[in-house]
């Protein structure tokens, strides 16, 4: 929630795995504001982080055969092992998996791997001018996956999981769609406009999390879409600036003028119905995968209490939650009552 279609990217960004925490923003060119709870684009690939356990494919992913590999050819075991090293490799050094049983990691870092490479070509310098190209080839080694051609060793791993998971196609196309769209724009008109790209961006992890731990009641889907929506990094679309009078150069300065206040207050109540309109999710999943997405609801639903704690001034106090909070958390998504 919260972030603003300013020029320059502001505030700061809020993750929420197992707990929430912030990093500075930095990055891409699009206008952001001040952020509330994210998930997509760096966060895309974040909330494969939260995965907790459940009941996901009876068996682990193990080399039931070979892919070749120009003259050489590689096993899906080894395919795993290459998507788990770029995994732990990467600069951003996030511990995917790290609470996902051990059968159910493979397929984590496969499709974190397939993800993270996407983004970096979205938002990685070295890119610049090849951005499209980067991707339309990497959607082109995600279809020749799902025909059993892979050669690249994430695709490797990728065609496996898709297989033994049974996942869409059109999840994968919809977030390679949206880091398309990072490329491209950064300004969002409306709400609406906002509510399609997050079900692009945001709620494709949300379904890929029901698929890795073995939920196909169609129930859930829609429960997830609205807690991943309401979690992500939104821009506050030009109509609501307009209509609230905030200016671009009020971002900017980091103003907290009333009409600032009046626009977030709008863009938390909206978050916070997105969140109720969610909940029942975190009763409806198993032991194992409930303590987590109890945990993501919670940390979500706290960072909005705080940003309304500081009056919206969400430039100069940044909302967060210490130590002590954390563990507050973790206690309340043990002590859940429905």
């Amino acid at each position: 929630m919260a972030s603003a279609s300013a020029s320059g990217r502001l505030g700061s960004t809020v993750h929420t795995r197992a707990f929430v925490t912030i990093r500075s923003a930095a990055g891409r060119p699009a206008a952001r504001a001040p952020e509330a709870v994210v998930s997509t684009a760096e966060s895309q690939s974040v909330s494969f982080m939260a995965m907790g356990t459940h009941c996901g494919p009876n068996s682990a992913a193990r080399a039931t055969g070979v892919r070749s590999r120009g003259m050489a050819a590689i096993t899906v075991e080894e395919a795993f092992a290459h998507c788990e090293a770029r995994v732990r490799s990467h600069y951003e050094n996030f511990p995917v998996g790290l609470f996902v049983p051990k059968a159910k990691r493979p397929y984590v870092h496969s499709l974190y791997a397939f993800a993270r490479a996407a983004d970096d070509f979205a938002d990685e310098r070295m890119y610049e001018g090849m951005r499209q190209e980067k991707l339309d080839q990497w959607e082109a080694r995600l279809h020749a996956a799902y025909e059993g051609r892979a050669e690249d060793p994430i695709f490797v791993a990728l065609g496996e999981t898709v297989r033994r998971l049974d996942i869409p196609k059109a999840l994968l196309l919809d977030l390679l769609s949206a880091f398309r769209q990072d490329t491209v724009k950064g300004r969002y008109e409306t709400w609406d406009e906002l509510l399609d790209y997050c079900r692009r961006s945001a709620n494709p992890v949300g379904r890929l999390v029901l698929l890795v731990f073995g939920y196909q009641d169609p129930e859930l889907p829609p429960l997830s879409d609205a807690i991943c929506t309401g979690k992500d990094r939104v821009y506050i679309p030009r109509d609501m600036l307009k209509r609230y009078a905030v200016g671009e150069w009020d971002l900017n300065a980091g103003r907290v003028t009333d009409g600032f206040r009046g626009l977030m207050g709008e863009l938390i109540a909206r978050t916070r119905r997105l969140f109720e309109k969610g909940r029942p999710l975190c009763d409806r999943l198993g032991g194992d995968l409930r303590f987590e997405i109890r945990l993501t609801w919670l940390g979500g639903s706290g960072i909005l209490d705080r940003i309304e704690a500081v009056g919206a001034d969400v430039f100069h106090r940044r909302p967060r939650h210490g130590i002590l909070d954390k563990l507050g958390l973790a206690w309340r998504a043990w002590r859940w009552a429905a």
